[in-house]
């Protein structure tokens, strides 16, 4: 080669080769940002197990979790974020619920609504 060999190629060669041949992990170039639907999306590169790719493809081909594997990585990080925020916000009313100041506050206004629930919502 001119110049040398590429070092980011003989690099990938050598995990190559140390892993028999096999590529243990899928790498996906997106370092590119592309313009979708009015929406700007940044293309990422990740390098994750063949088997979650094939998860991932498995859910949005044969389950249908999204009309695309970009779709189905969207909803599996908003989810993540979801449950980590109302772990958060759980840890917050765990930590209030223990507070003699809030445990008052709470019953004065239980008290204060407590004829308008009556009246609003039906017993049965």
């Amino acid at each position: 080669m001119i110049g040398g060999p590429d070092p980011h190629r003989s690099r990938w060669a050598k995990r190559r080769a140390r892993a028999g041949g096999l590529s243990l992990y899928v790498r996906i170039d997106t370092s590119n940002r592309v313009l979708q639907d009015r929406d700007m999306r940044t293309k990422r590169t990740y390098n994750l197990p063949e088997a979650t790719v094939r998860t991932v493809r498995e859910l949005a081909a044969t389950y249908g979790v999204a009309d695309t594997q970009d779709g189905v990585i969207e909803l599996a990080v908003d989810e993540l974020a979801r449950r980590l925020r109302d772990d958060a916000e759980a840890e917050c009313w765990a930590e209030a619920a223990g507070s003699p100041g809030f445990r008052d506050e709470a019953a004065d206004l239980a008290a204060a609504y407590d004829a308008a629930d009556r009246e609003t919502w039906p017993r049965a």
